[in-house]
Formats: structure tokens, C-alpha cells, sequence
């Protein structure tokens, strides 16, 4: 884990919370799936007026065939018995609400990368029908 300081971005803390176990399940799911001893790291940084979280993990990766279905709804690669195929796709539309963008590069073989980008506190202005929070990293304890 590499957690760099960063200012307060402005989400539903159950809305970011949910994403980020989802990104860390897939993860999970993905270094299991290898043969190998896979690993799973999480960063987190401000750049360019944003927060930046990154999820990487080195399972097996992924075509680009399945690349440009990720997001879709209902499509999985874990077979109905692991999944629904909606994790990523309601990931991806609880950080667009939140005024954000998650994304995905991965690599057969080597495994996959998703950054989750959400607009620092200070740039965010909220309207009353989404209640937010200003969230921050848990402490590096």
C-alpha cells in the first residue's frame, strides 16, 4: 500500500467504500486464479487537481476483447457461480456520479491496473439531491 497525502475529495463514503471492495475482490479473485504467487498493490496520490487510487494486481490480465466488455453490464469472466457481471459496471457509474472516472490497462498475462480518478474537495461543487461527504484515506497506522 502507498498512500501519498492528499486533499479531501467530495463522495458518498458507502459510494467510494463499495467501489474500492469491489476493484480489491476482482484483484483477489484475479492473483487466485494464478498458478504463481500473485500480489495486489493499492496507491493513492493527488495529481492535477484530482484523487488518483489505483488497484493493480498481477493475475492473469486481460484481452483486449474482454478490455472494451469490462464495463458492460452483466458481463463476466468468472462464470455465473463468482459473478454477476455488474461489479464493475456499477463501479464505474458510482464514480461517474460522483463526478469521477474509473478505468482499467491490463496486460495478458501480467495482469491489470484500475484507476479510480475522483475531482479533489476543493474543485467539486455538489448539488442537494447528492448528499456527500469529504472522504479521506484511512491512516496509514
Amino acid at each position: 500500500v502507498q498512500l501519498e497525502e492528499t486533499p479531501p475529495v467530495t463522495a458518498s463514503p458507502a459510494r467510494l467504500g463499495q467501489i474500492l471492495l469491489n476493484l480489491l475482490q476482482n484483484a483477489a479473485q484475479a492473483v487466485e486464479a494464478r498458478e504463481e504467487r500473485g500480489e495486489i498493490f493499492v496507491r493513492c496520490r493527488a495529481q492535477d487537481g484530482e484523487v488518483q487510487i489505483e488497484v493493480e494486481d498481477t493475475g492473469q490480465g486481460m484481452s483486449p476483447e474482454v478490455m472494451e466488455r469490462v464495463f458492460q453490464p452483466f458481463f463476466t469472466t468468472k462464470g455465473e457461480s463468482r459473478g454477476t457481471g455488474l461489479g464493475l459496471y456499477l463501479s464505474r457509474q458510482l464514480a461517474e456520479e460522483m463526478g469521477g472516472t474509473l478505468e482499467v490497462r491490463s496486460t495478458l498475462g501480467s495482469g491489470s491496473t484500475f484507476t479510480l480518478r475522483l475531482p479533489a474537495a476543493s474543485t467539486v461543487t455538489t448539488s442537494a439531491d447528492a448528499p456527500a461527504a469529504p472522504a479521506r484515506p484511512a491512516s496509514r497506522a
